[in-house]
């Protein structure tokens, strides 16, 4: 994005405005959703006659929209995102949300969606996530290929062996760099598309990126009461003790030195800082409530 100062703050602001209306509406409709599920649980638990039919519609209402309220916020930041990048590129980046569960982590929304199946992977698995658990701030690669090549970048999705054979196509001109690179795409493992039905292809040409960067989605610790920390424990990685990391932000382009360090790690902690406050709000709801998991357990029974 080249733009003015002025044009950037506005443009700033703007996705600000959006995301404060869009927040407070979220906030105020997943607590609505909450109290109804938890008040059909307490009656149940009570005594109280509940058919089982109100909690099920209760639990699946709540799941449904704290996703879809999500989806839709995520929407919204990626298409900011767009216009960020627009003057870069035919192409935009792609975008995704990365949760960790356990000692895992898990695609929780991408854009734009591919339909396939998520090889959920440890933070050991890839470089990016590694370091910033580390104590990293953020991770950036605008060479992937050469990264595999030195050792300085490791992603389980990524075929060494056929990097190592790679001919980097540096030397091709502006106008050839802009289709995708059919011997990169050759070192990328292949996928199982699961629309509709699960088949294993060869891994879509924009999932093939030589340039990533990523953004921890996480809190200051230092800066948070010890009842919110105590309840949370989100991600709480014992190298950092002083940041809750719970999330990634990332972006990915198929081209070499695709993003420019100096703008976009801010533009970056912009969205996922602002993101991270739907996603507490989720977890909130979902994998930090007890009557969630009470409501679960009825109707698993």
């Amino acid at each position: 994005m080249s733009h003015s100062v002025n044009e950037i703050l506005k443009f700033i602001s703007e996705y600000i405005c959006d995301n404060q209306a869009g927040l407070a509406q979220y906030t105020f409709l997943a607590s609505e959703g909450h109290k109804k599920l938890k008040n059909s649980v307490n009656q149940l638990e009570d005594g109280i006659p509940v058919n089982i039919d109100e909690i099920k519609t209760n639990f699946n209402e709540l799941e449904e929209y704290l996703y879809l309220g999500f989806c839709e916020a995520f929407d919204n930041s990626f298409n900011y995102a767009i216009k960020f990048f627009q003057p870069r590129a035919k192409n935009s980046p792609r975008a995704c949300i990365k949760v960790i569960a356990a000692e895992y982590l898990t695609t929780l929304y991408r854009k734009p969606e591919l339909y396939i199946k998520d090889e959920n992977v440890k933070l050991q698995d890839n470089t990016a996530f590694q370091c910033i658990a580390q104590g990293e701030k953020y991770f950036i690669c605008n060479d992937i290929p050469e990264g595999i090549k030195n050792g300085s970048y490791r992603n389980s999705r990524i075929i060494q062996e056929a990097v190592l054979q790679y001919k980097s196509q540096a030397n091709l001109s502006a106008l050839e760099k802009k289709s995708y690179d059919k011997e990169w795409i050759k070192c990328w493992k292949k996928v199982i598309l699961v629309n509709g039905i699960e088949e294993e292809i060869p891994s879509p040409p924009e999932a093939c990126y030589k340039s990533t960067l990523v953004i921890p989605m996480s809190l200051l610790a230092k800066k948070l009461d010890q009842r919110f920390l105590s309840h949370f424990q989100i991600g709480k990685l014992p190298n950092i003790p002083q940041k809750a990391i719970f999330g990634f932000l990332c972006f990915d382009h198929h081209t070499e030195n695709f993003f420019n360090e100096d703008i976009d790690v801010s533009f970056g902690y912009i969205l996922a800082d602002v993101l991270s406050l739907y996603l507490i709000q989720q977890l909130t709801y979902t994998q930090y409530s007890s009557a969630y998991f009470r409501a679960k357990h009825f109707l698993e029974l």
